[in-house]
């Protein structure tokens, strides 16, 4: 579905939880392997948790998949800001890696800065907050729970802060296509040249998933390439 609304990759992340939660799963690249013969789609991870990998191990296991999909996963030197690392803040931190790549004698022009947001797109701006900012809400408070998450005005969070009306704007994408194209060309502004559309995050419902995929590929992806 994603391939065809013109996305270019599918991202899976890395997370070991300790208990019944709706989070990244704890192996990513047998997920990413599992679906390689089903996709032309770039995989990739967003992120490996390197600490918990031997590095001889994670450099054979990338090269199997690597073998498994035909050359199409990524695995490259890039800047990436997560989930909750906030919009005000990339435009700096993508400069400083640019300049570092520059002084490592590489050409900054051809770096690649990526950002993850979690992403509801519908027909109209209140659509989109009513059917999906429960679970960004949600999804926030588990960003919360394991100490990283922040707002821009850096009061305590507690259970019954209402995060997402407070950070929408610095970690999220959601709104129309109109809303979600305009918060793109922020990001490009602020130097990433790729955003991963996080649709399908905490327990979101599948057929709010698949609106914001037909959306996006249907209004938003056309108007930034």
């Amino acid at each position: 579905m994603a391939e065809r609304h013109g996305f270019d990759s599918l991202w899976v992340g890395q997370h070991f939880p300790a208990g019944p939660v709706l989070f990244h799963p704890p192996s990513p690249l047998l997920i990413l392997a599992a679906v390689a013969p089903q996709t032309g789609l770039t995989l990739g991870t967003g992120v490996l948790l390197l600490p918990m990998w031997h590095p001889v191990t994670l450099a054979y296991e990338m090269a199997v998949l690597d073998q498994l999909c035909g050359g199409r996963r990524v695995l490259d030197d890039a800047w990436y800001a997560g989930s909750t690392h906030h919009l005000s803040a990339i435009a700096e931190t993508t400069g400083r890696y640019r300049a570092a790549l520059a002084a490592a004698g590489k050409d900054p022009a051809t770096a690649r800065a990526a950002a993850n947001r979690s992403t509801v797109i519908a027909e109209t701006t209140e659509r989109a907050w009513t059917d999906g900012g429960l679970y960004l809400e949600t999804l926030m408070h588990t960003y919360r729970r394991i100490g990283g998450m922040r707002v821009p005005d850096g009061r305590p969070l507690t259970e019954d802060t209402g995060i997402l009306p407070l950070a929408a704007a610095e970690v999220c994408l959601i709104g129309s296509s109109d809303d979600v194209s305009a918060q793109l060309e922020a990001y490009v502004a602020a130097g990433v040249t790729d955003v991963a559309l996080r649709i399908a995050p905490s327990d979101i419902p599948l057929e709010i998933a698949r609106r914001s995929i037909d959306l996006a590929g249907e209004h938003v992806i056309p108007r930034i390439r």
